[in-house]
């Protein structure tokens, strides 16, 4: 169950992106991953340092506190629906108060 998987490559994390700058989202996120100390190429890449999953949390409850479903908000950042769930479970437990927007 679940394994591990290989970070996205960059033509896989640059679509990722587009569809971000077509939401208007780039932006936001960026800076949210600046305040978590992350790049979002490596939030998108999937790569699950824990300083990387804190800040792919936020973005998960960043895109949920817009509105996003969690499918909406999983194809955005290239997760599965249900790790969004968990990483706003995550968050709203670790972080909650932390997010700068």
């Amino acid at each position: 169950m679940g394994g591990k998987r290989e970070p996205r490559s960059g033509k896989e994390v640059s679509t990722l992106e587009r569809g971000l700058v077509e939401r208007g989202l780039l932006g936001p996120l960026r800076a949210l991953c600046k305040a978590y100390s992350v790049t979002l190429d490596d939030v998108l890449a999937g790569i699950n340092s824990t300083r990387i999953v804190r800040g792919r949390d936020a973005c998960a409850h960043l895109l949920l506190g817009k509105g996003f479903s969690t499918t909406e908000a999983g194809k955005l950042l290239g997760m599965h629906h249900t790790s969004i769930i968990a990483a706003r479970q995550r968050f709203e437990k670790r972080d909650m108060g932390r997010l700068i927007e």
